[in-house]
């Protein structure tokens, strides 16, 4: 049990955590959210709560952490169900179950209190519910804890930028930069938070030459192409402007700030056919964008809301991005419903590959349909439709056949299987 909390300590809080731009702190919770279907989201009460109102630990309690030598005395005497609780959070937080997250780690942190990696993950759970406030609150405290850990706190410094406190940000990145451990590498996302700090204090030179060294790091990198192209635009370098904003939106095509750097720059270059028609793109991505957030943030409050991963579906679906669409139609398999047959989800996961025109994904999801649904005359029905449209006739042939099984007999009953459920 000991040798899996060192495996899950030695993955929290690595560098490889994104940063976000300058945002509202969620620590509201009066204001009602609206959810998929139009009703309001009800937040769990484990959201009123903040991380200011748990326990503190004796002054070096977790000291020894830090040290490999001296673990085990650290951990001398240390609850095993503190683990495994421990363990449950981890899983709830890769699953997005943040509330899960903290229903777990608040009576965790009330029998083992600063535990450093439940503070880890308290922290990094809220920073995903842009709650920069409480995020903050808890990995300072982890901070104070293990202060040798600090390379693990890149979230901290993304929450002071989300504050809009920019010299304080700026000076964590720093830290961060230069705590990270050798073997681990630089981190693309602290040298891009310390980037933008640059950028938000006015010292556009130094801004671009971090985000030049983001993209040494990471060449697919598209936000530190769009921030470039927001940089030069700013000091009127317009072509170069163009050619970030560009090549952001080829590594990226759906990601709308890029989309609205390069419509500015092309107006200002006179460029008028092409930055109307980059316009119409641009406000197309920013409306599905802002739902996607909407409904983003809803699910982590309802995880697994069939009707919010159906709309996601519907979203990814209308941009045409084909990536983002397998990973929903994957998430609405799992959140279907009991009451709901699984033929009807198949069937929608099938029609909407099919729509997008791609080819390998609906031929994988006619297997899965033939796979889980082989009891269902409208599974056989939907497959040899699917089979004629891509001119498959042994396939055809034979979903029909298995369709024909389903046929009443003269007796009015089913020749074979089941249609109904």
């Amino acid at each position: 049990m000991i040798a899996s909390l060192w495996i899950l300590l030695a993955s929290l809080g690595s560098p490889g955590t994104p940063a976000q731009d300058v945002g509202q702190d969620e620590r509201t919770f009066e204001r009602p959210t609206p959810g998929g279907s139009g009703a309001e989201v009800e937040r769990p009460e484990i959201l009123l709560r903040t991380p200011d109102e748990l326990p503190r630990a004796e002054p070096g309690r977790w000291g020894a952490l830090s040290d490999p030598e001296r673990r085990d005395e650290a951990l001398q005497g240390l609850d095993p169900e503190v683990v495994r609780a421990l363990m449950r959070a981890e899983r709830a937080y890769l699953e997005d179950r943040f509330p899960e997250t903290l229903e777990i780690l608040y009576p965790l942190l009330t029998d083992a209190p600063d535990f450093p990696p439940a503070l880890m993950i308290l922290g990094t759970a809220y920073f995903r519910l842009r709650r920069y406030a409480d995020c903050r609150v808890a990995l300072e405290r982890f901070l104070e804890v293990l202060p040798a850990d600090l390379w693990r706190t890149q979230a901290l410094g993304h929450s002071y930028y989300s504050l809009g406190d920019f010299a304080r940000a700026r000076e964590h990145y720093e830290a961060v930069i230069d705590a990270i451990p050798e073997e681990m590498g630089e981190s693309p996302e602290a040298v891009r938070g310390l980037a933008l700090c640059h950028m938000r204090q006015g010292d556009a030179d130094r801004a671009l030459e971090l985000l030049d060294h983001v993209i040494e790091l990471r060449p697919d990198h598209a936000e530190a192409f769009t921030f470039k192209a927001r940089i030069l635009f700013d000091e009127d370098r317009l072509e170069e402007a163009l050619e970030a904003a560009n090549r952001s939106r080829e590594i990226d095509p759906y990601e709308p700030q890029a989309w609205y750097f390069a419509m500015r720059i092309l107006y200002d270059l006179g460029r008028e056919d092409e930055a109307v028609a980059t316009e119409q793109r641009w406000r197309e991505l920013d409306r599905i964008a802002q739902e996607v957030r909407a409904l983003r943030m809803q699910l982590r409050f309802r995880p697994g809301s069939f009707p919010i991963v159906y709309r996601l579906c519907e979203l990814a679906a209308e941009l045409g991005d084909v990536d983002t669409v397998r990973e929903r139609l994957a998430d609405l398999v799992l959140a279907r419903p009991e009451e709901m047959p699984e033929v009807q989800v198949r069937i929608f996961v099938l029609d909407t590959l099919v729509s997008l025109g791609d080819a390998e994904g609906a031929r994988v999801a006619a297997l899965a349909l033939e796979e889980t649904c082989k009891d269902r005359v409208e599974a056989w029905r939907r497959l040899e439709s699917y089979y004629a449209s891509v001119r498959d006739r042994i396939n055809q042939v034979r979903c029909a056949s298995e369709a024909a099984r389903f046929a009443p007999r003269d007796d009015g009953s089913p020749s074979t299987g089941t249609s109904g459920g």
